[in-house]
């Protein structure tokens, strides 16, 4: 498996799972603006 993948399953297994009492977000990031 590539890094994009590795990426895509990671994103999908802690996508919206609970931290506490906090519900997490993770996504992909559309463009770095540093």
């Amino acid at each position: 498996m590539g890094q994009y993948e590795d990426a895509v399953t990671a994103i999908t297994a802690l996508n919206g799972t609970q931290l506490g009492n906090r519900t997490l977000q993770v996504n992909f990031m559309n463009e770095f603006d540093w």
